[in-house]
């Protein structure tokens, strides 16, 4: 793979990444964090980029791999940020309402969920063209859809 197609798969990963911070849970974001969009899309160019070095050059593929992805994804960019912040809840109540928190953890798991199935595929690591027939790629979307669900009720 050249740098150039590479570039572009991670420029255009980095334009889709924000917005599924945004999307999965409505009144989570505030309007005026639409200010900020350069520096969402700055964090997901950063982010995609070390994310694409790492499934470019990993051995695995597939539903290993996007497994792999999703344990990193998440792991970086939701887990440790909201463990902090129900540590120092005590700090954060005047920003953050607590019933907010479970939300989040949600929000962050729906976007790593849905995104690193994409970025597998986007990157050609997935190996099974027909995965996005049937089997398991189809049950995840329909759990997915479930959880979007559910947490538009939450």
């Amino acid at each position: 793979m050249n740098l150039r197609n590479f570039l572009l798969k991670v420029i255009s990963l980095a334009l889709i990444l924000p917005f599924l911070f945004w999307l999965p849970i409505p009144g989570i974001r505030a309007s005026s964090e639409a200010g900020n969009l350069i520096y969402w899309f700055l964090v997901a160019f950063l982010d995609i980029l070390v994310l694409s070095y790492m499934i470019v050059n990993s051995k695995w593929s597939g539903w290993k791999l996007i497994l792999a992805t999703f344990v990193v994804f998440y792991g970086v960019t939701t887990f440790p940020s909201q463990i902090e912040t129900i540590v120092f809840l005590t700090y954060f109540e005047e920003i953050i309402p607590s019933e907010m928190i479970p939300k989040l953890f949600v929000e962050g798991f729906i976007a790593a969920a849905v995104f690193s199935p994409i970025v597998v595929i986007v990157h050609g690591k997935s190996h099974k063209k027909s995965a996005l027939c049937g089997g398991p790629f189809i049950e995840l979307l329909i759990w997915l859809a479930c959880c979007n669900c559910i947490s538009l009720e939450v």
